[in-house]
């Protein structure tokens, strides 16, 4: 989060603590990738990140039920875990903790308060805490907003770069390699390949992938296959329980795959002309915005794929009436507007 954002909430909770006085709190958000609950400003607690899953102790609770709850005795409760009491050197006696609810009253985060300094937690201090929670909620509603907005427009400078790149190529060797490598990068992914289609066999084929070597892949079947045919994009973050993953690739490759994304590719007529996959995500999964940022290199990879066969396509064209310019009986010779000799063909400098 943006250090601004940081400390709006640092401010809340310190609000927090002298409205109910107690000797310390803790703002916590819902991991929903990892399944755990994070700290996100813990008071007392400096440079340390506060990590527990969704069914541990009382702000676990809160942020499995959505319910919040008030203990005035930790050590008549279940609930209470003493482990962070171990490791942090604090002595927890009573906690009041609220959810932090979004506007579809899902929960996003909790609000845990530890220690009232004289008296018992109350039914009115859980009612005043409960409305800073809903502060707080505005609060991680806007960063998320601006967090989400800054993702956004990275994105799409970043595909805007990308996409100057590989439409500068046009060798189309060269290109496809480009591509594998840019679609790596994007993704933040461990590798990609590039799928190429054979319209006469109806196949999927590459030599061009990072870690195949010099290995040619031809195939009907997998994930990216899949994508061809339903022509659609797709994520699979567990491929080996997938019926449309071949794990023979992986067995001939010395690979293991956890995580895949494909797209396809079609050229302006909206014809399939491949399939982009990037494969084992480095940092957690993939999501939507990887698919997001995919689908908007997949229409910069089908301009630059049929501007290089276009540009093959001319160069072999060039080349045929090159020789076929070299090769005539007659004497040919060109001049341009100005007199001034541009070509000769061989049998013209035989006369």
């Amino acid at each position: 989060m943006r250090k601004e954002i940081l400390n709006e909430i640092n401010i809340i909770l310190i609000n927090v603590s002298r409205a109910i006085n107690v000797e310390r709190s803790t703002v916590f958000l819902v991991n929903e990738e990892q399944e755990t609950l994070d700290s996100l400003i813990s008071q007392g607690i400096h440079n340390n990140l506060i990590k527990m899953s969704l069914d541990c102790g009382v702000a676990g609770f809160v942020a499995s039920t959505g319910k919040p709850k008030l203990v005035n005795d930790v050590s008549k409760s279940d609930l209470f875990n003493p482990y962070f009491d171990s490791i942090t050197g604090f002595q927890t006696k009573k906690i009041l903790c609220v959810p932090i609810l979004d506007d579809n009253s899902e929960t996003v985060g909790v609000l845990q308060s530890l220690n009232k300094i004289e008296g018992k937690f109350n039914q009115k201090d859980l009612a005043i805490l409960q409305s800073f929670a809903d502060v707080l909620a505005l609060a991680i509603k806007n960063a998320k907003l601006f967090a989400s907005a800054e993702a956004i427009k990275n994105d799409m400078a970043t595909l805007l770069k990308v996409s100057s790149t590989i439409n500068s190529e046009l060798d189309l060797g060269n290109l496809i390699e480009l591509i594998i490598k840019k679609a790596s990068e994007i993704t933040q992914s461990d590798r990609s390949s590039f799928f190429l289609l054979d319209e006469e066999e109806q196949v999927l084929w590459t030599k061009y992938g990072e870690g195949l070597g010099d290995e040619i892949i031809k195939t009907n079947k997998g994930l990216a296959s899949f994508a061809a045919k339903a022509k659609r994009p797709l994520i699979e973050n567990n491929p080996y329980n997938n019926l449309h993953f071949d794990r023979s690739i992986d067995l001939k490759m010395g690979y293991r795959t956890k995580s895949v994304i494909c797209v396809p590719v079609f050229n302006s007529f909206g014809s399939l002309i491949g399939v982009i996959q990037s494969i084992n995500k480095k940092n957690g999964v993939f999501t939507n915005k990887d698919l997001f940022i995919l689908n908007g290199f997949a229409a910069q990879i089908s301009i630059a794929v049929q501007n290089s066969t276009l540009f093959e396509e001319i160069n072999t064209i060039k080349n045929y009436l090159d020789v076929l310019f070299e090769n005539l009986d007659n004497g040919i010779l060109t001049i341009d507007k100005n007199g001034i000799i541009k070509t000769v063909n061989k049998r013209f400098c035989d006369l």
